[in-house]
């Protein structure tokens, strides 16, 4: 399960909780999602997860062979897809890419 938790003293965090454990980050909230950063991603326990603003209508991340990995948006924007590698999604994403209903680049975010 993936969780958005927008915090009294103007931080946001992304939670991401499985049968094994949790994990998350926290971002001062007008840093969480913004013109220059329309999806917020993470990783841990071999998961890539992450939300994605309003205006973005496709993500996908660029792997380690320069190919475009579509992940599936749900209907509130999050996203949580399975690195299947030994080390996590570390050695298996090299940036996350958000596009816009007209199929434009929109966000780049190197890792």
């Amino acid at each position: 399960a993936l969780y958005l938790l927008r915090l009294k003293r103007n931080a946001t965090c992304l939670i991401q909780v499985e049968r094994r454990g949790a994990g998350g980050g926290c971002s001062p909230s007008g840093q969480f999602l913004s013109a220059k950063r329309r999806v917020a991603a993470g990783a841990g326990n071999g998961f890539l997860h992450g939300i994605a603003g309003n205006e973005i209508a496709k993500v996908a991340f660029v792997d380690r062979q320069w190919r475009l990995r579509p992940v599936h948006l749900t209907r509130d924007g999050g996203f949580l897809y399975v690195c299947r590698n030994r080390n996590g999604c570390i050695d298996v994403i090299k940036a996350v890419n958000g596009y816009n209903r007209r199929g434009r680049l929109v966000s780049h975010e190197r890792w």
